[in-house]
This record gives structure tokens, C-alpha cells and sequence, in this order.
């Protein structure tokens, strides 16, 4: 018996025990006829191999959102493919499919990873979705954090007489532990000073201070750009003279 090879993509070659080999460096499908022969009849048939690149999916996840904040992801994926594994006159589809997400999260027809959070809830979720072209698989696994505001606790009223020292920490809690927070005053008088660390606030009130200062508070948690904000009254006042 003797095995030839009729027509194929360059490179193929058939051997004499009839092992077809070729490296498959471009995509897509790639017809080849093989004979077999006797020395006086022969038969031949044809096939085809699909050559296949992995889908890659391209967009960026959504890695953070505020409490109580629709969570809304856009999939994007491509693949270089141009012909359907399944059907060589279709074009390359890609499918997705979410695989693991908190309770409610959905994938809807349009491939939008979608998530109504329940009241208050925070912290970490893991996330993991894949995509296919109908042969091969790819993934993308990442931790969508809830993030919580923070929540200023101390008092928010407080009084100092006239060349006295203010020293008074403005204290905010996180429900996300491993959060630090920032303190900011926004237009500070000259002499006052805030540490942003520590929220430990020091100020030596003048004459010129007399009466209700009121100031716009800020804590921040570093991941927002908003944070919680409060008013912060200091009453200045000179103690009575007879």
C-alpha cells in the first residue's frame, strides 16, 4: 500500500505507515485530499483541519464601587480567528458565561455583567467569567470591592476661649478594615493645622477668631474621591468680665 498526499496547505506531508503531519501556523480551516493506493486501484479522500487561536478578552473589570451603587461591566473579548469551528461559512462567535459572582449578579444578552447590591452591603466578591469561540475556553477571575463610605463619629460642635490651645482628634470609623482614612479641612485660618493621618486638629484662636467658625470636614478612605462630608462649628468666645 502507498499513501500519498494530493493537495493540502503547504508543508503537509503524509508518510509511508500513513501519519499525516504539518505544523499549523495559520488559522482558520485548511482542506487536504490523501490517496491510498495498491499499485492497480486507489481510493482518496478529503478533509479538513481548523487551526484555532484562543479568544482573549480584552476589557478591563470593574474592580470598585460605593455602597449601594449599581454594578454595570461591559464584556469585550476577540479572537483572530475568522471562521466558526462549527461552520466555515459563519463567522467566529464568542460566547461568555459567568461562572462565579455574588448572589444576584447576572450576564445579560448583550454581555453586560450587571449587579444590584442589597442595602449597606460591603467588601470583597470574587468574580469569575470565561469566553469561548465554541472550541477553547479563556478566563478572567478579579475581586470587585463594595467599598463603604466613612462615618465621621465625633461630635461635631465644640468650643475654645481665646489664646487657649485647641487639641481635638476628629475620629471617623470604616467598615472596611483594612481602609485608612484621610482628614481634610477645606480653607483652613492661618495657625490651624490638621494632621490628615490622625485627624488630631490644634489651633490657637485670636481675637480676629471671636464667634461661630464654621468648617467643611472631609473624610476620606482613599479609594473614593468623594468621601463623607460634615460641618465642623468651633465656638471662640472670651470669658465674661465684671
Amino acid at each position: 500500500l502507498k499513501w500519498k498526499l494530493i493537495s493540502g496547505p503547504t508543508n503537509m506531508t503524509v508518510n509511508p505507515e500513513g501519519i499525516l503531519k504539518w505544523v499549523g501556523t495559520q488559522l482558520d480551516y485548511h482542506p487536504y485530499v490523501i490517496q491510498l493506493s495498491d499499485g492497480i486501484d486507489s481510493i482518496s479522500w478529503s478533509g479538513s483541519i481548523y487551526v484555532n487561536s484562543l479568544p482573549v478578552i480584552i476589557s478591563e473589570p470593574i474592580t470598585l464601587i460605593l455602597e449601594n451603587e449599581l454594578y454595570e461591566y461591559q464584556l469585550e473579548a476577540q479572537d483572530v480567528n475568522d471562521m466558526n469551528p462549527a461552520d466555515s461559512t459563519a463567522d467566529t462567535i464568542i460566547e461568555f458565561e459567568l461562572l462565579n459572582g455574588p448572589t444576584g449578579m447576572v450576564l445579560d444578552s448583550l454581555n453586560v455583567l450587571r449587579w444590584n447590591p442589597v442595602e449597606n452591603l460591603s467588601g470583597y466578591f470574587p468574580v469569575s467569567i470565561s469566553a469561548t469561540d465554541g472550541l477553547d475556553k479563556t478566563y478572567q477571575h478579579f475581586q470587585l470591592l463594595i467599598n463603604s463610605s466613612p462615618v465621621i463619629t465625633s461630635i461635631d460642635s465644640i468650643s475654645i476661649l481665646i489664646g487657649d490651645t485647641l487639641n481635638f482628634y476628629i475620629s471617623a470609623v470604616d467598615s472596611n478594615p483594612e481602609d485608612s482614612l484621610f482628614y481634610i479641612i477645606e480653607e483652613m485660618p492661618p495657625g490651624m493645622n490638621l494632621d490628615n493621618s490622625s485627624g488630631l486638629l490644634t489651633w490657637i484662636p485670636s481675637k480676629s477668631d471671636l464667634g461661630h467658625q464654621r468648617f467643611d470636614l472631609v473624610v476620606k478612605d482613599r479609594r473614593g474621591e468623594i468621601g463623607t462630608k460634615d460641618e465642623l462649628q468651633i465656638f471662640v468666645y472670651m470669658p465674661p468680665i465684671f
